[in-house]
């Protein structure tokens, strides 16, 4: 893996995590954005999207099972060249395998990478995306009563220093036909953004992992 640089990993995404009752699934989507950080290795990538989906054994949270989910899929945005390929696979592993704080970047021993069409729409409040045929998801931030503030969870095991905070959300659609089929529409969810870089000391063991 080559290192990132200071300024290595998305700076603006999303990611919604659903949770049914038999397993927990978690999709991500990471947008680099034009004008924020836009280039890893000096390979530029604005404009360009991965998603990442993933399951955890019945009845073990998401956080708690990386490097043992049941399957991990990396679907990595068609428009990319094969070094922006590389690059957005490298930087979905490290966000994602830092919650084992390892020298590794292996999620599940049944991994697989694809390269599809990804249509996005990534705001405030809501996310969406769909993969043709794969994807239909599209999730919504929760606000208080009288559409106050948005309702932030403090002690969500998912929070670490490249995403600080979170917020209650709603799956408004959720249909996955890939590894496994679901839909999981209309259940809660979490919302959030993240910043990162490589000196991040959750993220420094997954910096130059393999994944074999």
């Amino acid at each position: 893996m080559s290192r990132p640089a200071s300024a290595a990993s998305p700076a603006h995404a999303t990611l919604a995590k659903s949770r049914p009752t038999e397993a927990a699934t978690t999709p991500a989507c990471i947008r680099s954005k034009r004008g924020i950080t836009k280039v890893y290795e000096g390979v530029p990538l604005g404009g360009l999207y991965v998603v990442v989906v993933g399951s955890s054994p019945a009845g073990e949270r998401y956080v708690d099972a990386v490097g043992n989910l049941t399957f991990a899929r990396y679907y990595i945005d068609e428009r990319a060249n094969p070094r922006q390929r590389q690059a957005l696979e490298e930087i979905a592993r490290a966000l994602n395998a830092s919650y084992l704080r390892l020298p590794t970047r292996k999620l599940s021993s049944n991994e697989d990478v694809k390269v599809v069409p990804i249509k996005a729409d990534v705001s405030a409040d809501r996310s969406e995306v769909t993969i043709p045929s794969v994807l239909e998801f599209s999730t919504q931030r929760l606000h208080g009563a009288e559409n106050q503030k948005p309702i932030e969870i403090l002690n969500g095991a998912v929070l670490t220093e490249w995403m600080p905070q979170i917020w209650a959300g709603e799956s408004k659609t959720y249909k996955y036909h890939g590894a496994k089929e679901w839909d999981y529409s209309g259940r809660s969810a979490y919302f959030a953004r993240f910043l990162a870089n490589s000196d991040m000391p959750s993220i420094q063991p997954s910096v130059g992992a393999t994944h074999p």
